[in-house]
């Protein structure tokens, strides 16, 4: 809206002023710069329009992209399809970890309907860690040059009491310094997400 202002407003001015040349310039070569200046408008004018269009072409775009995404984000928390929130807490100083060291990790799952069982948690890393729940050491497999680290109902202790809201209270230990890539997988019957970060060891 803001560009088809301006580009009235920008033709109707050149037209007075081409108008008040034309009237006011008497010599022969009058006419000829009259000509250029109508050109000179001409090209103006349509310049200001192909950007116009050009401009309302991509806000149209924009907001059919938006409308899409909100459209499909909206269906998946309505519909429940495979939607777990996951977020980590882990305990760290100036966001590092100390190489060796035992450390608080938290993760804590919300569901968007409510669930008969605990999700079952998969924490895989690409260097071995102990992690513990409990004081128990969680046993891994290795598997296709990954560490794969099983969280099942049967070690769950301190969870919180609810049937969407979970807490998983680890504890870590890790011997390799360097940023440490992990992958977070929760998952039930009917619901399944997956996270990726690092934690950086010093």
């Amino acid at each position: 809206m803001l560009f088809q202002i301006i580009n009235i407003a920008v033709t109707v001015a050149l037209g007075f002023l081409s108008a008040a040349l034309g009237n006011f310039l008497e010599k022969p070569i009058s006419n000829m710069f009259i000509i250029a200046w109508s050109i000179i408008v001409y090209l103006l004018g349509t310049t200001i329009q192909i950007l116009v269009t050009a401009n309302n072409n991509l806000s149209n775009e924009l907001q059919t992209v938006k409308n899409n995404l909100s459209s499909i984000f909206l269906q998946k928390r309505e519909s429940g399809i495979n939607t777990y929130d996951i977020a980590i807490y882990p305990s760290l100083v100036n966001d590092t970890l100390q190489r060796g060291t035992n450390r608080n990790f938290k993760v804590y799952i919300n569901s968007p309907i409510e669930v008969d069982h605990f999700p079952d948690l998969e924490i895989v890393t690409e260097h071995l860690w102990e992690i513990k729940i409990a004081g128990k050491v969680i046993t891994h497999n290795f598997h296709a040059g990954r560490y794969k680290y099983f969280i099942s109902n049967n070690h769950l202790v301190n969870v919180l009491d609810s049937k969407k809201f979970f807490l998983y209270d680890l504890d870590i230990k890790i011997d390799e310094t360097g940023i440490q890539t992990f992958t977070i997988i929760a998952e039930s019957r009917n619901l399944k997400s997956v996270i990726n970060n690092s934690i950086k060891v010093v």
